[in-house]
């Protein structure tokens, strides 16, 4: 009778715990990759978000002949490089962008500060201070706004 050189049933049974181990080590570092890229991707966005937040709110200073906040502290107004009407509302989850064309939100948590006025009698804005909570991080988030002379003397004209 001639033998058939095979596999025995314990090698067949090693053979498989050996590859569920390695399956299973493999699916485990899966798990643990796709939520490192899931948690950097979310850091990622807030600080892009941060980024477009800063970026925009500079642009839109540096247009504007004048900002002026509200009366409750939470609100500035001015004009956007088109001279549309401009608004932003700070909510303590969100930051709100107003204009006459268009509405941006800003997800970051935050606190408005301070806001300093040039003086009693010009309601404008010379200093925003804002602390921007990123990733368990405080960002303290300032801008200045400079008026030239002939702002300041069209604006002071009005009062």
């Amino acid at each position: 009778m001639n033998k058939i050189e095979a596999f025995t049933v314990i090698e067949l049974i090693i053979g498989m715990i050996i590859s569920t181990i390695v399956l299973g080590i493999s699916f485990y570092a899966l798990i643990i990759f796709s939520t490192e890229i899931k948690r950097y991707s979310r850091k990622t966005d807030s600080i892009n978000t941060f980024l477009l937040f800063k970026e925009t709110i500079y642009r839109d200073l540096d247009h504007s002949s004048c900002v002026k906040a509200s009366m409750n502290g939470t609100n500035i107004y001015g004009q956007d490089q088109n001279g549309n009407a401009l608004e932003y509302l700070f909510d303590s989850n969100k930051i709100i962008r107003n204009s006459e064309l268009e509405r941006d939100t800003f997800n970051l948590s935050n606190k408005l500060t301070r806001l300093t006025e040039v003086s009693d009698e010009l309601k404008l804005i010379k200093l925003l201070q804002c602390d921007i909570h990123l990733d368990g991080q405080i960002i303290q988030f300032t801008i200045q706004k400079d008026y030239t002379a002939s702002e300041l003397i069209k604006e002071f004209g009005t009062i």
